[in-house]
């Protein structure tokens, strides 16, 4: 089925894309990280070929950063939707109103986040234009993220300050000037075929939480390809025994005072 059409049956609960499986090819779309992406920046200093799960978008955002040259994947057909979205609305909104365009809590104003759509839509390609103007012209944005097409996962603000280097003032517009310098490729795949899709080393692979959601884990990270000096981040909520026994092949790092960390493969 068409995205567009998909997303406005979602949106209108003519289609249900909950089930069983939490991430498939009509599974839901974070607005926002809940990952401290600021606390393994680091890590991807100095990258020049990389590849990053799309998830809220906010991993590929914080990479822009650092990296001119980002393939993208996600099995879910939406995340790229949004992403670009994000990607639009930086480049032609100042920092303030691209806060208010997702954490307006004092109001709700539909007619002023129509306003930031159309003005930011010129900064889309015409198929992501296509699929937004197809929902803006038949939806609130708040009609839009309160249904299953988002995740309800709530995140304040302050939150999602603290964990993306990119949503600081002076980076927000350091990343509005790398945007027009960073290619992007989109790969929609589940991860145990995207490897046979992509014929490509990396500088860099983030990889997010993928392990809490596969079985073959080990595997899959056999199959990575990376450059010498390239590493495979694998974000983890928790740092156990266990995971540093199961996978001594890699090395980690916890974040001070948090349970969470990340694990790096090299090559």
């Amino acid at each position: 089925m068409d995205d567009l059409l998909l997303a406005q049956k979602i949106i209108c609960n003519k289609f249900c894309n909950i089930n069983s499986d939490i991430y498939h090819e009509n599974s839901f779309v974070y607005l926002f990280t809940n990952e401290k992406i600021k606390l393994y920046q680091e890590f991807m200093k100095n990258r020049k070929n990389s590849l990053s799960i799309i998830s809220s978008g906010d991993q590929v955002l914080n990479l822009c950063l650092e990296c001119s040259n980002i393939d993208c994947f996600d099995i879910s057909r939406f995340p790229k939707y949004l992403l670009e979205l994000k990607k639009a609305l930086i480049s032609s909104l100042n920092y303030d109103d691209y806060i208010e365009f997702f954490f307006n809590s004092i109001h709700y104003n539909n007619e002023k986040y129509d306003d930031f759509y159309y003005e930011s839509r010129i900064n889309l390609d015409k198929e992501y234009r296509n699929f937004w103007d197809g929902l803006f012209n038949y939806f609130d944005w708040t009609e839009i993220c309160n249904s299953t097409l988002f995740s309800s996962q709530t995140i304040s603000l302050n939150q999602i300050l603290e964990y993306n280097t990119y949503l600081s003032y002076d980076n927000y517009n350091l990343l509005k000037s790398n945007l027009k310098n960073v290619n992007f490729n989109y790969c929609i795949s589940s991860i145990q075929e995207l490897f046979n899709i992509l014929n490509k080393s990396y500088d860099f692979i983030n990889l997010s939480s993928i392990i809490y959601y596969v079985n073959n884990y080990k595997d899959i990270l056999s199959t990575l390809k990376l450059n010498d000096d390239g590493i495979a981040l694998t974000y983890l909520y928790k740092i156990t025994t266990e995971l540093i026994n199961n996978y001594n092949n890699c090395s980690f790092c916890q974040f001070e005072n948090n349970p969470e960390g990340v694990m790096i493969l090299k090559k």
